[in-house]
Formats: C-alpha cells, sequence, structure tokens
C-alpha cells in the first residue's frame, strides 16, 4: 500500500513517526534519548555520561529539541532536558525497552549486533 492511498491524517501520522525515526538513527543521538528515558538531565551530564564534549551534546540534543523529541527546561544551574511526553517520547521508550530486552536476551558479554551476526553466520536468524 502506497502512503498516498491512505487518509491524510494517517500519512501525517506516519510521516511524523519517519522524522522521530530518522533523528534517531544517529547513535549519539540514540544513546542521549536513552540516559533522558531514565530522567532528566543537563548537557554536562550528558556530556560526562557518554565520553562526548559538551558541544557535541549540545548540538545532537539541538537536533533532538528540533525533531521534538526532547524538550528543554531552565532550571537553577542551566539547562535540564527531558524527552517529550507525546509521540517521540513513547517512540523513543518503545525503542530503548525493545533494545534492552535484545540485550538480555544475548549472552551477557556480547551485544546485540555481535549475537545477531553469530546467528547470520549459523544460519539461525528468528524474531525474538
Amino acid at each position: 500500500m502506497s502512503n498516498t492511498s491512505l487518509p491524510l491524517g494517517e500519512r501525517r501520522s506516519v510521516q511524523r513517526n519517519v522524522e522521530i525515526l530518522k533523528a534517531l538513527a544517529n547513535p549519539q543521538r540514540f544513546r542521549i534519548a536513552c540516559l533522558l528515558s531514565e530522567k532528566d538531565h543537563t548537557v554536562n551530564v550528558l556530556a560526562r555520561s557518554l565520553g562526548m564534549r559538551q558541544s557535541i551534546a549540545s548540538q545532537q540534543l539541538g537536533i533532538l529539541r528540533m525533531s521534538g523529541i526532547v524538550e528543554a527546561k531552565r532550571v537553577k544551574r542551566g539547562v535540564s532536558y527531558r524527552l517529550v511526553g507525546s509521540r517521540a517520547g513513547t517512540l523513543v521508550r518503545w525503542l530503548i525497552k525493545g533494545c534492552k530486552s535484545a540485550t538480555s536476551e544475548s549472552h551477557p558479554m556480547e551485544s546485540p549486533r555481535q549475537s545477531f551476526s553469530q546467528e547470520k553466520e549459523t544460519g539461525s536468524i528468528s524474531a525474538k
């Protein structure tokens, strides 16, 4: 079914989800969203936690903010960021939940990517 055969409201919904997923396709932005799914953080805390420069974290937060995934709030010591409670926040939390469950199903010492590669080599790929 093509996107144009959908009602206008559904087309907009599909387009919005695609925009959110594009923003989260960057590993740095996805890692930021993962941390923000746990609690609000300042840019300095995010940068330190992820081992990136503050300027890079700020740049990635700006993109997430423009995409409607995070919002900024003034606090005593600067600006705090949090996931938006709307569709973007719900989608991010759903993706994170999927990543966490994929990680817990893998061997404790391997990443989901390593597990997938091993399954691909043996020909036993299954949807988990």
